[in-house]
């Protein structure tokens, strides 16, 4: 799907940085700040003796909070962000507010991952201990007409782009998305246990767990321009789809879905051809989604994609599960907007255990 919306204000706080501009730069630079866990304990095989899993926590921000609680935390703090880099109206200003929406992107609300019957099991429930707390919090800065809770995981983001860009042709100026997640809470460290997906000295290819909150505003550039702001990048094309063999069905991935949405955005995005420019990918160290992205790989002819640079955010902050491509998308817009990018477009690609792709191309203005 083609879009005509921009970016045009990013927030965000990861674990290697408080702040958008610092967490995209230190991504970039490679740092890395893991801790240690010492209330989840996993073995040391050389000492056999249990020592606290490693993660990519937030520290004191979310020391102390659990399930929604940390979301919070983090996604008051991401929105503060955008308001201040994007020099956004205070929330009085009703002219800019009433005509933007925000949507939320959390994960998925797997039975298996979260309490049917907790604060985070149900819409409703989020909506109750999440949404409504978070406006209040948030209230002299953020003041959107319309709140959408988008439980749909990593394809998330995409998907309320695309809404926002249906959206933006029946009246909306546009919108905040904002997507949380912490896989460093102990229901979602349980539930990745139970599968035996945590990286430890008994499985050294998992995943390390991290948490992070990214918000962005997409809008047409045009309305960015009318409040004095610049463009960070232009979304040029966005798809998702459904691969056939999900892993939480315990098949192996062919890459179909992946390879499919990979060719449509880099058609729709009418970009040259092989492309060769910079890609964003949620790799994270599971073979797995190695598997699928090599089998992906091979499936998109040379004359639609030759490029070999690529970059992995996971390796600096931890698998951060629903935030994953709102962090690739600020990752990407960050390199165009300060021009290290290899070229004038980058490419964000991302799948979930569900079965889920979905792959999104971004471009520089000029």
């Amino acid at each position: 799907m083609m879009t005509n919306l921009s970016v045009t204000a990013l927030g965000a706080v990861t674990s290697v940085g408080h702040d958008a501009a610092t967490a995209c730069s230190s991504i970039r630079a490679g740092l890395t700040r893991p801790s240690t866990i010492d209330s989840f304990e996993v073995l040391d095989v050389v000492e056999q003796e249990p020592v606290g899993l490693t993660a990519h926590a937030l520290g004191t921000l979310t020391l102390g909070f659990s399930g929604v609680g940390r979301w919070l935390q983090m996604a008051a703090l991401a929105l503060e962000d955008l308001s201040l880099s994007g020099s956004l109206p205070p929330a009085e200003e009703t002219s800019f507010w009433s005509a933007v929406d925000c949507y939320i992107v959390v994960p998925n609300l797997d039975p298996w991952r979260f309490n049917p019957r907790g604060p985070s099991g149900s819409a409703a429930a989020l909506e109750a201990s999440l949404v409504q707390p978070l406006r209040k919090r948030c209230a002299t800065f953020f003041a959107p007409s319309r709140v959408a809770l988008l439980p749909r995981g990593r394809v998330g983001t995409l998907e309320a782009i695309q809404l926002v860009a249906r959206g933006v042709t029946d009246g909306i100026r546009g919108a905040v998305i904002l997507a949380v997640d912490s896989l460093v809470d102990e229901e979602a460290l349980l539930w990745l246990a139970e599968s035996d997906r945590l990286k430890e000295d008994d499985n050294p290819v998992g995943l390390v767990p991290g948490e992070a909150a990214v918000a962005f505003l997409v809008e047409p550039a045009a309305f960015a321009t009318e409040r004095g702001n610049g463009v960070l990048a232009e979304v040029l094309a966005v798809a998702t789809a459904r691969e056939n063999h999900a892993f939480l069905r315990g098949e192996t991935s062919l890459g179909d879905g992946m390879a499919e949405v990979v060719q449509r955005v880099i058609r729709d995005a009418d970009v040259p051809t092989p492309y060769i420019s910079d890609v964003l990918l949620d790799l994270n160290g599971e073979p797995w989604r190695s598997a699928e992205y090599g089998n992906a790989r091979v499936k998109i002819p040379p004359s639609v994609w030759a490029g070999d640079r690529y970059t992995t955010p996971a390796s600096s902050v931890g698998d951060v599960g629903a935030v994953t491509v709102a962090l690739e998308l600020a990752v990407g817009c960050h390199a165009l907007s300060r021009r290290y990018a290899a070229g004038p477009n980058v490419l964000l690609i991302a799948s979930d255990e569900y079965g889920e792709v979905c792959a999104a191309v971004l471009g520089r203005e000029d």
